[in-house]
């Protein structure tokens, strides 16, 4: 398989006895002993890992590295990067490298990584025992280490950067005097006729600087903090450690929650080649010491990867270098060979991720240009935001409201769980359409089951219906906020825009917020959801009244009437009056900002522990009235949210309801992040997608491109 992008394993070679071994750990030790004599630690803890289609194999036999390297290359990597040990000239599990080198099998490409790290018993409940320490002679043990490996960079199949063959350093701050090291080997390779070295340095800071220590490049390998440094504030974290070190577990983490410690990062302007890691768990190594990413699931891990090959797709193919950490640390958890549980599933998703990427690449030209700087920092390729129609019904009469012209119809509950199970990112649900969610006679079971994975669902509603069973559903089922829709205070002039019994609503709110204060129950928060029409500018200090004299606490989210014309031409004549102009809008915009300064003060940036007053979280008003976010680029929900409509369709976002990315029926979760990814593209490439046409945050967005 031909591939843009170059993705190498980490190979660990501890899979064949030595005398080291054996004298360390008894007769015929090697990296399996641990692995099957693992045993779970913990309700729902996988382990042990049993090998499926290679086996218990021994790396002393050509035909296992054979079949290891075919796997690979069929699954679309390029190649393996060998641990390699060298102790002041003593040598450590050299044989199957050794043997690749001298038999020129098998024909695939690989690199070298020098674990240059001392190997004590830490891990193994013995941390004063030293097995074998890291020294360094100094340049004489250098110029022997070099030469012993000159043979493997001057392989034809050595993996190289510009020419110049690839050398690891796992412990690159270790070395002493790195920077006359590193130049030492440079000088060496170039005498003995190569092009030089690319020098990588291994370290979990990804704004390290390698140059400073010699190295042309660095790779990060970033895992969540075992336990420990709990701050003071969060006790109940701090007792549930304890508790856990006293029934002896290690520490444990969902793959899902530790996301934002294995999302790759840009790094700026230093050359720096993302590691990812699609399962850990080195309790059968390390015990209570260990670290354990449960429930490691290859449709996440596909978004670490392709965030992981993005991030490297516009620069020269020569340094388009992915690291999969691991290959085969079987004692670690930290697999891509086969398993008995998860197969090649793992394997199948870097296949199908390296010939998307390729056929992207063939879409924009091999070497795309660059996108005029912009580099996105939140993950591009994720859903962690949802909002679902729950149904199109109202009992409104809303003059700007589309769904009026919609087929009246609820979401199936069957199409809402698939939705839910589907995406495994997921973190927050918007319980809100173009009808009044509290209609479907079964939202309390769709939230149920977004509660039941642990997803925070906010509830946007009407508030016409907040009386009774649905205030104590609300509440049992402990929604993190409730957003009541409002654009005045005014009685008649609220019937005139929406229809409704203001006097309801707000008798609604208050038996909603006391049974909360009766159940001594910090949530849900409510707050006030507010469109703004050109005749309910000067209502925006009434609303702050209100929601002061009611004593909320969700927030006050504010947008603007929308004007895009799929939306204009369904208003009734004397709601297409009511769009904001755009000097209408900055009025708008100066008055709230004005509010926000009285209700919060000077300082925005201290906010109560509640959540503040003024909340513009996924609103139309903070992409386009508010300051632009510093290291955001792009639209906020094309990044990180989908819109799901009552009949099943995907979109995406709320205002473009033609636009479909995929049904729920028949889900393709990666054609539906690919057939967002690329409107987000075009906005990024100064062009107004034409699913986007007229939308305000778009063009805005384009143009200070």
């Amino acid at each position: 398989m031909t591939s843009r992008a170059r993705l190498v394993a980490f190979y660990l070679p501890q899979f064949h006895p030595i005398p080291e071994n054996d004298k360390w750990w008894g007769k015929g030790y090697t990296e399996w002993t641990n692995t099957a004599k693992a045993s779970p630690m913990f309700r729902g803890h996988y382990q042990p890992h049993v090998p499926a289609d290679l086996g218990f194999y021994d790396l002393r036999v050509p035909e296992t590295r054979q079949v290891q390297a075919d796997l690979a290359k069929d699954h679309g990597i390029e190649g393996f990067c060998y641990y390699h040990y060298w102790f002041g000239g003593k040598l450590l599990l050299e044989r199957p490298l050794a043997e690749v080198v001298t038999s020129g099998r098998p024909d695939f490409p690989f690199c070298v990584c020098w674990a240059n790290q001392t190997w004590g018993g830490i891990w193994h409940g013995a941390p004063d025992r030293v097995l074998i320490e890291q020294t360094y002679p100094g340049d004489h043990d250098h110029r022997a280490h070099f030469a012993y490996l000159l043979p493997a960079f001057a392989d034809p199949r050595y993996i190289t950067v510009n020419g110049q063959p690839v050398f690891v350093i796992y412990r690159p701050r270790q070395l002493p005097d790195a920077a006359r090291t590193t130049d030492l080997w440079r000088e060496m390779a170039v005498r003995a006729g190569l092009k030089g070295l690319h020098l990588i340095g291994v370290d979990d800071q990804p704004q390290w600087n390698a140059a400073q220590f010699g190295f042309d490049a660095s790779t990060c390998t970033r895992f969540p903090p075992r336990r420990g440094g709990v701050p003071t504030r969060n006790p109940v974290r701090r007792t549930r450690e304890r508790l856990d070190v006293m029934r002896g577990l290690p520490t444990v983490y969902t793959y899902r929650d530790a996301l934002g410690a294995l999302w790759p990062v840009p790094t700026g302007t230093q050359l720096s080649y993302p590691t990812v890691i699609h399962a850990w768990d080195n309790s059968p190594r390390s015990g209570m010491n260990g670290l354990v990413l449960r429930d490691s699931d290859p449709e996440l891990f596909r978004l670490v990867l392709r965030r992981a090959i993005e991030l490297r797709s516009e620069v020269p193919l020569s340094e388009r270098i992915v690291f999969l950490k691991s290959w085969n640390e079987w004692a670690e958890g930290n697999h891509l060979e086969p398993d008995l549980r998860y197969g090649r599933a793992f394997l199948q998703v870097i296949r199908e991720e390296v010939s998307w990427a390729d056929q992207r690449l063939e879409r924009v030209g091999v070497a795309p240009a660059p996108r005029r700087g912009v580099q996105l920092s939140a993950p591009p390729l994720t859903i962690s935001h949802l909002q679902m129609e729950p149904t199109t019904r109202c009992n409104f009469t809303c003059g700007f409201c589309w769904g009026r012209h919609l087929v009246q119809e609820d979401i199936a509950v069957e199409t809402a769980a698939k939705a839910l199970r589907s995406i495994p990112t997921l973190k927050t649900l918007m319980f809100q359409g173009e009808g009044e969610p509290l209609l479907h006679r079964r939202w309390h079971d769709i939230v149920s089951m977004a509660r039941g994975q642990d997803i925070e669902v906010a509830l946007y509603t009407n508030g016409s219906l907040l009386h009774g069973e649905n205030v104590q559903k609300i509440l049992d089922l402990r929604l993190s906020k409730v957003m009541v829709s409002i654009e005045s205070t005014d009685e008649a002039q609220f019937k005139a825009i929406r229809g409704g019994d203001l006097p309801r609503i707000l008798e609604g709110i208050r038996l909603l917020l006391d049974e909360r204060r009766r159940r001594d129950q910090p949530e849900p928060a409510v707050g006030f959801a507010v469109t703004i029409l050109r005749s309910t500018i000067e209502q925006l200090p009434r609303i702050f009244e209100l929601y002061q004299k009611l004593d909320m606490d969700g927030g006050i989210a504010v947008q603007p009437l929308q004007s895009k014309p799929s939306y204009t031409e369904w208003y009734s004549p004397e709601m297409r009056s009511e769009v904001l102009s755009p000097e209408e809008s900055q009025v708008a915009a100066e008055s709230v900002s004005q509010l926000r300064e009285e209700w919060l003060g000077a300082d925005r940036n201290s906010l109560p522990a509640r959540p503040s007053l003024v909340e513009q979280l996924g609103s139309l008003w903070r992409s386009f009235f508010g300051p632009r976010q510093s290291g955001r680029a792009g639209c906020w929900w094309l990044n990180e949210g989908v819109y799901l409509r009552a009949n099943g369709a995907f979109t995406p976002c709320c205002f473009i309801k033609d636009h479909s990315l995929g049904q729920v029926e028949d889900l393709d979760l990666s054609a539906v992040l690919e057939n967002r990814w690329l409107l987000q593209d075009q906005l990024l490439a100064g062009q107004v997608p034409e699913p986007c046409s007229g939308c305000e945050v778009a063009e805005t967005i384009v143009r200070r491109r």
